[in-house]
């Protein structure tokens, strides 16, 4: 009987001591999980980053099995056209360097670019007039405005002549604007405010997607082209 007493004690004195709140973080197994430090090239989405001990390089050029990258003030690897220090170069959509054996005309993301062989953009003319490629490098499409001259291109970046000369021949100095309008539609915006041209009338800004054209317009509803600069 008495040791049944005893064993029923040691039962109680057991089931009180387990049942009791252990002290936080007293005899308690701490499990650390430590994480894996990035390094290297990741593929985020559609977006590739450079990583140093866990860390985003930034602003930086970074080389990778020979090729060349670089990485923007956000983390993200640059494609199509990016300046750098003045100048431009031209990226592939997965944010590699085009280093091609020669001049060379490419495509990132829809977006036709020529490239050197030193992956710099390469602006101006093509042979006979017929492409013209932006100071980025981007060939240009539409109605641009290429040193305060209207040109015409189709949407292979061709020029189309006839409406580049109708273009040109309807935005002399103080021409009427009736037939420019007729080429070239509406604006997306238009401003006018009082300046300084001779008459009675308002400053015109006209703003289109590639170009703003410099207006003068009369009081009584008349308006004369000024001028035209790319965008």
């Amino acid at each position: 009987m008495k040791k049944m007493r005893n064993l029923l004690a040691v039962t109680f004195l057991a089931f009180v001591l387990f049942s009791l709140p252990v002290a936080s973080g007293i005899n308690q197994p701490v499990i650390e999980v430590e994480a894996k430090t990035r390094n290297g090239l990741v593929k985020k989405g559609s977006t590739y980053y450079y990583y140093k001990r866990g860390k985003k390089v930034k602003k930086q050029w970074v080389k990778v099995k020979k090729k060349s990258y670089y990485f923007k003030k956000d983390g993200k690897a640059a494609t199509g056209s990016y300046k750098i220090k003045s100048k431009y170069y031209i990226f592939k959509a997965n944010g590699q360097l085009y280093k091609p054996s020669k001049k060379k005309i490419v495509t990132v993301k829809g977006q036709k670019y020529q490239v050197s062989p030193k992956g710099t953009a390469v602006s101006g003319w093509t042979s006979g007039k017929q492409r013209y490629f932006k100071k980025n490098g981007a060939m240009a499409t539409g109605i641009q405005s290429i040193r305060n001259t209207f040109y015409a291109f189709d949407a292979s970046g061709k020029q189309n002549v006839t409406l580049s000369k109708k273009l040109q021949g309807a935005s002399n100095y103080e021409q009427d604007m009736t037939a420019l309008y007729a080429l070239i539609g509406k604006p997306v915006s238009a401003s006018y405010a009082p300046g300084c041209y001779g008459g009675s009338g308002k400053d015109g800004t006209l703003v289109y997607p590639n170009f703003i054209v410099s207006t003068f317009r009369y009081d009584d509803g008349r308006e004369i082209f000024m001028d035209v600069n790319a965008r």
